[in-house]
């Protein structure tokens, strides 16, 4: 069985399982699949450098799409998280190259059934310096473990990134 994962960053929460983002207050975001599926790439590959037609094959697989495009999702996105450009949160653009989700993420284990929707603050991991992705349940880890994570971390988005190329 497939060990299931939340995403938290800034004020949200991401629920792969549920394809749904909420805010801390419980509220949902209505996000396109399309939207969804880039937040969760962004996500997933934190800190990375996602280079356009990396997102292009990744999000539209099989399909030609211009890079108007892939700019109408960035920016559906920066809509639906308060984002800006300038002075960004969690999409920053590359200039020429392509875009970089800059928040901390801490990955939260999947919530059990029952559980009550609502995301209180204080049940969140004090948040994490950008670039690092930490396991909800093991804030004390050594450096070497967080060290370990963002490796292994990388090494799925290198994957997914050659899988999407070699497609």
């Amino acid at each position: 069985m497939a060990v299931l994962h939340r995403y938290a960053f800034g004020e949200f929460v991401l629920e792969p399982s549920q394809q749904r983002v909420r805010r801390l207050d419980g509220e949902t975001l209505n996000l396109t699949p399309r939207l969804f599926a880039a937040l969760q790439l962004f996500i997933e590959h934190a800190g990375q450098l996602l280079d356009k037609d990396t997102l292009m094959l990744a999000l539209w697989p099989g399909l030609v799409v211009d890079e108007n495009s892939l700019s109408q999702v960035v920016s559906g996105l920066r809509r639906a998280l308060a984002d800006d450009t300038v002075g960004s949160r969690y999409i920053q653009t590359v200039p020429r190259r392509g875009f970089r989700f800059v928040a901390a993420v801490t990955v939260l284990p999947d919530q059990a059934p029952g559980v009550s929707p609502t995301l209180a603050p204080e049940a969140l991991p004090p948040s994490a310096p950008p670039f690092e992705i930490q396991a909800a349940g093991d804030l004390s880890a050594s450096a070497s473990n967080r060290r370990h994570l963002l490796r292994v971390a990388l090494a799925g988005g290198a994957a997914a990134s050659l899988g999407g190329i070699a497609w």
